[in-house]
């Protein structure tokens, strides 16, 4: 089922339960307005209910949900982490890629050269 969503759909839950629905390495329910922020349908947060994955409660005042079972939090949190160090990789490679930019603009202005053919290579 969640192969099947686009990267942007799969990318907003993986960061709801990751982070919305996991607090001090319990999880914890979450009223569905907060997770519909995360642009997360009705459709596909029963999907996740009925793949298992998250739990749905009725209570007074509004629908909840939660992950469906202590055991998926640890995983969860592993994932979580992987993809926190990933971000923070390529944050850094985007800002190398930005100094190196930067630097060889500023090398062809103190050169006098005009002419995108030159460039130096990190």
């Amino acid at each position: 089922m969640l192969l099947r969503m686009r990267h942007f759909e799969m990318h907003s839950i993986q960061r709801a339960i990751e982070e919305d629905l996991i607090r001090n390495e319990r999880h914890i329910s979450m009223v569905a307005p907060v997770l519909k922020e995360r642009n997360i349908t009705d459709s596909e947060l029963q999907n996740l209910v009925n793949k298992r994955l998250l739990r749905k409660d009725m209570r007074l005042g509004g629908v909840y949900y939660e992950v469906s079972h202590d055991t998926l939090v640890r995983p969860i949190l592993k994932n979580y982490d992987a993809r926190k160090v990933k971000e923070f990789r390529n944050k850094i490679l985007a800002g190398r890629h930005w100094f190196i930019v930067f630097r060889d603009s500023l090398f062809r202005d103190h050169m006098g050269i005009e002419s995108e053919k030159y460039s130096i290579r990190s």
